[in-house]
Order: C-alpha cells, then sequence, then structure tokens
C-alpha cells in the first residue's frame, strides 16, 4: 500500500493488533532521478514514529515495497526499484532512528 495514503489511526489499531505493515515508498514507475535511501526511508521513519511504537519494532513489522505493482516499468527501472527496496530494509534494520 502506498503510504502516503494511510491512515494512521488504522495504521496503529492494526499494528496494535499484529499485523505488519507492507509499505510502498519506493515509486512504481521511475521517477527520472532514484531517490536515495534516506529519502526512501524517510517516510516510513517518520510514520512510525508519529504512531508513537518503538524504533526497533520496525524491521520486524514493516515490510519496504514498491508504492504500487512494477508491470508498468521498465526493466531497468523494476531492477532499481528493487535494488532500493532491499537498501531501505537494511537501513531500516540496522538504523531504525535517524542519526
Amino acid at each position: 500500500m502506498d503510504i502516503a495514503r494511510l491512515d494512521l489511526d488504522s495504521v496503529g489499531e492494526a499494528i496494535e493488533r499484529g499485523l505488519n505493515l507492507w509499505a510502498g515508498v519506493v515509486p512504481a514507475l521511475g521517477p527520472g532521478a532514484a531517490p536515495s535511501t534516506r529519502e526512501t526511508v524517510e517516510p516510513v521513519r517518520r510514520m512510525w514514529g508519529q504512531l508513537g511504537f518503538a524504533p526497533e519494532l520496525m524491521a520486524e513489522r514493516v515490510t519496504v515495497t514498491p508504492a504500487c505493482g512494477l508491470a508498468g516499468a521498465s526493466l531497468g527501472w523494476a531492477t532499481t526499484a528493487m535494488r532500493l527496496v532491499r537498501q531501505a530494509a537494511k537501513v531500516l534494520s540496522e538504523e531504525p532512528q535517524r542519526t
């Protein structure tokens, strides 16, 4: 799900019930220049902070994904998008809080 379209109250309640969030933060179509890993993870960190959950729980409860499917993306962008997803997941796992 595109993280920009989330209702934070509903998301917080779902996470409290034990559900995990698949957060769409990587553009599905190439936006020109690829966003940096920092630009990719910042919306997740901001949302998580607004929800008030412990930062170290993010890696367990949030999976970073493209904002929507990659069916319309070029092969080059799909490859880049998946690289960004992996990098963002690593950063959120190793550095859940912004340093």
